[in-house]
């Protein structure tokens, strides 16, 4: 369908439709007229882009689920300012009310007028309980969708919606007949809500139990299979009804006639409703519609949002998926019918300051973007009346109320801390937007870009970008993002200055942010920000940390010594013990109260004695409970008896090891749940369940002769995808949980049980793992797939829609199964297998590295890897076998070409040239050996770096650095080495201190030594104390170090070459700005005495500094009237926005300002003021306080307040002079420029213009062309 049209910018995109599933995504691009750009993937979703309904329109496929959507939403919003209405369109399940003016039939469409959270809430003991306050509300659409949303309800508009939903319908069904053909009405069947879908005579299975209990294999059965059409069955008869226009139509209908639009309250969850009585529940207490999953994830970031779904089911355990293709085509016509009498007004976007934010926050924001809502809520719900020991104390609430610090909470396993952290969360007990910011990350062991630093602060910085639009805050990671483009997001010190530069921002306000499970952070990343948090300055932002993790020795010193410098509050949970343990107590409650509801067996005396065992149980943990709770209700069947009962209280588990233990020796096939067990514990990430079914698959014996078997031959023996998860479930039980299609370990102490030896011979499982032999499984999985027939003609298909030169990526969705984790980990998994495996698989890794002759191109598996940027190397087309080895760091490979296959170890190719300076800047340090052993030319040309060692100098592995230095390679540290080290961020005190005592001769020029300063300070320190022979200081270099080191230093640097140092005007002013306040001053002061001599340009540039009123009120005190105020301090002080108030009161008490002085010069300190966002409303409320008879409020300064200031600025001047302002266009142009505070001050302006009793005839608030 390619479009004569232009394509439109980004900006010129007007409505976004959002589906969850790949069918409704297929059925709304039948419906478009045009598309302009087809199938292409961004942040993980799909997306394409054209006209419907006259509109330019993005589509978006995300997949099922509020966080999925959510995710999406955030991009939309980020990327496509001009969006006017976003409506989520696709199949939901149906609230029948048969009988009534609402019936709703399998078919019929139902459009938001509303969208109700119905999952969000508390679950008390008795039940759960939604919350419905105003302020737990979703936001609602703007006026004009609501307009919108009314006219639609109204006869005719209602009418046509509904003839041209049934006219689009027979035209998609036109193009795909078969497809999208309307089941019969036979097959539209509402049963009784108290009818479950189970087994209705068989005494061997769980549906046995009760009347509400079903059986895992009742739950994949059909009604057909199960006899739920039975006779006996209530069924609504066929009959006329009357639809909201007023017109009868009848349920029996023809393809695409007919077709019914409800409007009305649509329920949103994150759970898929399969129950007709929970369904009634829900519905007739919220006055629900319909239910689905995706619409409250996207109105919380887009409040211009709908749902435009058609009923495909009932929402009952009798779910099937025989009309999902029908209703899909009948949501996405309704779209495209509701588009069609839709319209908005182009209004002229209001003026920006600059446009290359703009550009900035578009590009950046998706780089930085991760699924943090899913981390989060893959966390349970806490129960009513736990936390509360954490909630009351008085540490908490203490480090609550500080402006800055870190708070440290520590406690063991199972304890409870993320649900904690994620109710802190989902509660706003930490703050309220938009005074203040809470942002979070949840680690998380095993999973893949969860475990990382770089990760975490990525996140973090898109969360508080996607929450501050529009205050100009991302400017601050424009310098990084110029220089380090893509590589950004991995890059932790980059990234930290960006917060910490944010922080330090006023528009940033109060951050908050909420680190969980920071043990479970790989321990380079937990080292990076521990490194960052021992140089957290309390004074120096409003930025807080809520920090969780289990009480490890090493994490406890660290907080301790934090805590001892008064920047952190530690909170150790075990010392709660008792409190957990009551509120412990209140969740036994809770689940007993739901497990016996459908255990009939269970009376009121065995009911207490299993409440009383639960709480008698001296290690009970939240983990232990959850398990206990699920080995309890699995086996329920088996303890029908009374006297059964009393051998299952005498069962259960007395800590959650032993819980894991019994979960596990109950697996139907223990060989086949350890394969399933070994392939979770090395993967990278969670498998998605396609994904563990074909590495699953291929551990069978028939692919170990993987040449001869095609992908076909994969496909026919793989288990069907709607049984496989519960076949997950029979092997290895409660012990893994699937979430969002993923599949993981419960806990991580689960995955700890698999690997820690256990000290009783009585358990079978718990530390019967190796991690290295569960990497040899996953890898066998890994090269068979790729090793298969026909992968090189699959995975060819899949590169054709890569376009290298755009940098347009493959989507991951094309990817087949496991191909996606094959080509990217295989390395990883074979490098992580013991020595014995890795000799018995050497031969099948050696194919996969093998280049073909002539042609020195990559495989076909590398070039996938590539494209998924999971993979650099350029486009070289000049691979030899070794150099490819050698790049993917594959040692026994390697080994092998130069020891077995004699391959020339100088051999040119790559991105690095050779093979040698291809290990030394990737740290292989093994490979870096055998290949000089064998004769590799360290200094050979070609390539990125001249010589082995700059290469591994530039990526700073200190490791090869020796080596190479040591075993006589011919490498020397020269002055090229150390000015490259200076130079380079991995540069580190240790490495840089072995690099200089290696060149005896190197200098040391001012050029190195600003580089240091710049990066890291400790670097001149290092210099001074060893080796200050060599430095080369100029005063231009003292001039830099009295702003950028600590005083400690400085006195260092005095104390060395203090003889040779000139005290400038320029070290005196950059020591007036030092983040220490007086320390750097009361140095120079104290070293070189009447020497010093404090100048207005010093006065000025203590005024500005962060701790002005400090350094102006020392040297005010040390010099009284010596030293001279002129109007640019005080026009300085007055812009302050750390301490403006302070500073000026300071100048204005000891200054000797004189009062002629100041009235001569108000307008000009005002207009100063009034450009300051933080502290200008206090520094002009100073003056009209002290100086009011001198004030005139000017429009000078009132277009400084609009253009600058805050609207707190700005209502003040105009409560004391606005009756003699005139808001000129010059004036709204400034305040549309303001973007931070546009909406506040134009709000102010018209509460101030309704209060005068201004008429639109003129006047100072006149509503003229200039609005």
């Amino acid at each position: 369908m390619a479009s004569p049209d232009p394509h439109p910018r980004a900006g010129d995109v007007r409505v976004a439709i959002i589906c969850a599933l790949k069918i409704e995504y297929d059925a709304v691009k039948l419906a478009y007229e045009h598309i302009w750009e087809d199938d292409r993937t961004q942040d993980g979703y799909g997306y394409s882009t054209g006209r419907i309904g006259g509109h330019a329109s993005l589509l978006a496929c995300c997949e099922a689920g509020k966080a999925n959507a959510a995710g999406v939403a955030s991009h939309i919003r980020s990327r496509y300012r001009g969006i006017k209405l976003t409506i989520v369109a696709g199949i939901c399940g149906g609230v029948p009310r048969a009988g009534t003016d609402k019936e709703l039939f399998l078919g019929d469409v139902v459009i938001s007028t509303s969208i109700f959270q119905y999952d969000y809430g508390r679950r008390n003991t008795d039940k759960f309980r939604p919350k419905v306050g105003i302020e737990d509300a979703l936001p609602v659409p703007g006026r004009e969708i609501c307009s919108f949303l009314n006219i639609l309800q109204t006869r005719d508009a209602h009418k046509k919606l509904q003839s041209e939903t049934s006219r689009i319908l027979q035209d998609i069904q036109g193009v795909e007949p078969e497809t999208y053909k309307r089941p019969g009405d036979t097959e539209d069947y509402l049963y009784e809500a108290d009818y479950v879908h189970k087994h209705r005579n068989s005494p061997r299975c769980d549906c046995n139990r009760g009347q509400f209990a079903v059986c895992d294999e009742a739950l994949e059965a059909t009604c057909e299979q199960l006899g739920c059409k039975d006779p006996a069955v209530t069924q609504r008869p066929l009959k006329k009804r009357k639809s909201q226009s007023g017109e009868s139509r009848s349920t029996s209908r023809s393809p695409g006639a007919g077709i019914c639009a409800r409007f009305g309250v649509v329920g949103s969850g994150d759970t898929v409703m399969k129950s007709g009585r929970d369904r009634d529940d829900v519905a007739k207490r919220h006055n629900l519609t319909a239910l689905e999953m995706e619409g409250a994830g996207v109105r919380k970031y887009i409040n211009d949002s709908i749902v435009v779904k058609s009923v495909c089911d009932y929402a009952d355990s009798h779910k099937n998926k025989n009309w999902q293709d029908f209703a899909a085509a009948v949501a996405a016509s309704a779209t495209k019918a509701l588009l069609e009498q839709f319209s908005y007004e182009n209004e002229p976007e209001p003026p920006r300051i600059s446009r290359k934010y703009d550009h900035i926050e578009m590009n950046l924001l998706p780089l930085l973007a991760a699924e943090h809502e899913r981390y989060k809520d893959f966390n349970p719900e806490k129960v009513e009346g736990t936390c509360e020991w954490f909630f009351k104390d008085h540490r908490f609430l203490e480090w609550l109320n500080c402006p800055s610090g870190i708070l440290w909470v520590s406690a063991g396993p199972g304890c409870g801390k993320s649900v904690l952290a994620k109710a802190l969360i989902d509660e706003q007990r930490l703050s309220k937007p938009p005074e203040k910011t809470t942002i979070c990350y949840f680690f998380k062991a095993g999973e893949e870009r969860r475990t990382s630093s770089s990760d975490a602060l990525s996140t973090i910085l898109h969360q508080l970008f996607d929450a501050k639009r529009g205050s100009e805050l991302i400017q601050h990671a424009e310098g990084s993002f110029t220089c380090y483009g893509k590589q950004l997001r991995d890059n932790f010190h980059q990234l930290w200055d960006i917060l910490t530069s944010c922080a330090k921002n006023p528009d940033a306000g109060e951050i908050v942010c909420v680190l969980d499970a920071l043990d479970e952070c790989d321990e380079p990343g937990r080292k990076e920000i521990l490194m960052k948090l021992r140089t957290f300055d309390k004074a120096q932002s409003r930025l807080k940390f809520l920090i969780t993790g289990r009480p490890y020795d090493h994490l406890e010193d660290e907080f301790k010594g934090l805590s001892e410098k008064g920047v952190c509050i530690q909170l150790d949970g075990d010392d709660k013990s008792e409190e957990i343990g009551k509120e412990i107590n209140l969740v036994i409650d809770h689940k007993v109260n739901i497990i016996t509801r459908h255990w009939e067996q269970l009376g009121v005396k065995h009911r207490q004695q299993l409440l009383e065992r639960l709480k008698g149980m001296e290690n009970r943990t939240y983990l232990w409970l959850h398990l206990t709770m699920d080995i309890i209700e699995k086996r329920r069947s088996l303890y029908r008896k009374y006297s059964n009962i009393e051998e299952l209280l005498d069962q259960l588990p007395l800590d959650a090891s032993e819980a894991y233990e019994k979960i596990l020796s109950h697996s139907q096939d223990r060989a086949k749940a350890r394969c399933l067990l070994q392939i979770i514990l090395a993967a990278t990430r969670p498998l998605t369940l396609q994904e563990l079914n074909h590495c699953f698959t291929l551990q069978e014996e028939q692919f170990s002769k993987h040449t001869s078997y095609t992908y076909n031959d994969l496909q026919a023996e793989l288990e069907p995808s709607a049984t496989f998860a519960s076949t997950v479930r029979n092997l290895c039980g409660l012990f893994l949980s699937v979430h969002d299609g993923k599949v993981s370990f419960i806990h991580k102490t689960a995955r700890d049980f698999l690997i820690t030896k256990s000290e009783s011979r009585k358990r079978m499982w718990q530390g019967e793992f190796r991690l290295a032999s569960a990497h040899n499984v996953i890898f066998v999985s890994c090269v068979r797939l790729i090793s298969l027939q026909n992968f090189d003609v699959l995975a060819k298909e899949i590169l054709v829609e890569a376009v290298p030169w755009k940098d347009v990526p493959v989507k991951p969705n094309k990817f087949l199964p496991f191909m996606l984790h094959a080509v990217s980990n295989w390395t990883d998994h074979y490098n992580s297998q013991d020595e014995e495996d890795k000799n018995r698989c050497i031969q099948e890794a050696r194919e996969l590295c093998r280049i073909p002759e002539r042609q020195g191109r990559a495989p076909t598996w590398f070039e996938l890897r590539k494209v998924l940027r999971t993979a650099y190397g350029g486009n070289e087309n000049n691979w030899t076998d070794l150099t490819f080895s050698t790049f993917l760091g594959l040692f026994e490979i390697v080994a092998h070409l130069v020891d077995q296959e004699k391959v020339d170890v100088n051999e040119r190719g790559g991105q690095f040239g050779t093979a040698v300076k291809s290990a030394s800047y990737l740290g292989h340090t093994r490979l870096v050996r055998i290949l000089c052993q064998h004769g590799a030319n360290c200094e050979a040309a070609g390539g990125k770096f001249r010589t082995a060692l700059l290469a591994a100098v530039h990526s700073g592995r200190l490791e090869v650095i020796k080596y190479l230095l040591d075993e006589k390679t011919g490498a020397q540290v020269t002055q090229e080495v150390i000015e490259v080290a200076a130079k380079d961020i991995s540069t580190d005190k240790e490495m840089m201190s072995f690099l200089l005592d290696r060149c005896s001769d190197a200098a040391i020029t001012e050029e190195i030594v600003l580089h240091m300063v710049v990066r890291d300070p400790e670097l001149v320190r290092l210099l001074l104390e060893r080796h200050r022979d060599k430095i080369e200081i100029t005063t231009e270099v003292v001039e830099i170090l009295a702003a950028y080191v600590p005083s400690d230093i400085l006195a260092l640097l005095l104390d060395t070459c203090g003889d040779t140092i000139q005290v400038t005007p320029n070290i005196v002013e950059n020591a007036a700005v030092s983040y220490e306040g007086t320390g750097s001053l009361c140095l120079l002061l104290e070293r070189y005495g009447d020497m010093i001599q404090i100048t207005p340009n010093v006065m000025e540039a203590a005024a500005g500094s962060w701790e002005g009123d400090e350094i102006l009120g020392f040297l005010l005190e040390k010099f009284e009237s010596r030293v001279e105020i002129t109007l640019d301090v005080v026009i300085t002080a007055a812009g302050n926005y750390s301490c403006g108030k302070e500073t000026i009161a300071i100048l204005l008490e000891k200054g000797h300002f004189a009062a002629e002085h100041l009235k001569q010069h108000m307008e000009a300190i005002l207009r100063a003021a009034s450009k300051n966002k933080v502290a200008g409303e206090e520094v002009i409320a100073m003056f009209l306080e002290e100086y009011g008879n001198l004030v005139e409020i000017t429009s000078s300064i009132l277009w400084s307040a609009a253009r600058w200031g805050s609207e707190k600025t700005m209502a003040l001047l105009l409560e004391k002079r606005g009756d003699e302002i005139q808001v000129t266009q010059e004036m709204l142009l400034a305040i549309f420029a303001n973007r931070s505070a546009t909406v506040k001050m134009i709000a102010t302006l018209l509460e101030k213009r309704r209060g005068g009793g201004q008429d639109n005839s003129g006047g100072p608030y006149c509503c003229s062309r200039e609005w």
